[in-house]
């Protein structure tokens, strides 16, 4: 019959991932083959994680290989990129990356996770995390490799442990809300995707609409009333 397990926690014992949690539907025994699936409500945080694949890659196409990860942040509601940079990005550098972004995710590119040798990975030009510690085996996320044999025919290829779309098009949309600078040398991006992208939008509409009302005029004139 059918069984099913909701994990709740996981933690790792040496090499092995323990995951905890309660069975909800029928029963398990030992030696079971069983199929490990993605919630739903993990949906969000999936788009963000493979955009902020994207947002590198399209980084290092407009600015240049130097651009290096310093940290992320990926939520349900929004992501966060640090990189090295020495300034501020033009509004024009901005919206080329955004663009980049955007063509990778209009074109649906299938997302690829392969578990490989490290030695392998380090050839095929897989990027990893500075100061990260990696074992003997790591997994790689490829955007553009339809399967793990075509890998190495994919424009991006990162160590990433975490969850991602099947497609870059189920990201659904990119937009950049904010760019500063966090320390000497680093750039931070604060970027939306999905439903909190479709949000940002359907707030900025209500805002604008609001200010026509008040001056009194449409909201295609409202730049010219500033």
């Amino acid at each position: 019959g059918k069984a099913r397990f909701i994990v709740e926690n996981t933690t790792r014992i040496a090499d092995c991932v323990i995951h905890r949690g309660k069975v909800a539907e029928g029963s398990f025994t030992v030696g079971q083959t069983v199929k490990a699936v993605v919630g739903k409500d993990r949906d969000s945080i999936k788009k963000n994680h493979t955009a902020t694949h994207l947002l590198q890659w399209a980084l290092q196409q407009v600015m240049g290989k130097s651009v290096a990860q310093q940290g992320s942040l990926v939520c349900p509601d929004y992501l966060r990129f640090d990189f090295t940079y020495p300034k501020a990005l033009t509004e024009q550098e901005k919206k080329k990356v955004e663009q980049l972004v955007c063509e990778k995710i209009i074109g649906a590119l299938p997302v690829t996770c392969v578990v490989m040798p490290r030695a392998e990975a380090e050839k095929l030009g897989a990027m990893a995390l500075f100061g990260e510690k990696y074992g003997s085996e790591v997994r790689v996320a490829a955007i553009g490799a339809a399967n793990e044999k075509l890998v190495g025919e994919a424009f991006s290829r990162e160590f990433c442990g975490g969850t991602h779309c099947d497609n870059t098009g189920q990201i659904g949309g990119f937009k950049i809300i904010k760019e500063e600078s966090i320390s000497a040398g680093v750039r931070r991006i604060t970027a939306l995707t999905g439903s909190g992208l479709t949000r940002y939008f359907e707030d900025r509409g209500e805002i604008v609409e609001k200010l026509s009302v008040m001056l009194k005029t449409s909201a295609e004139a409202l730049v010219d009333r500033a």
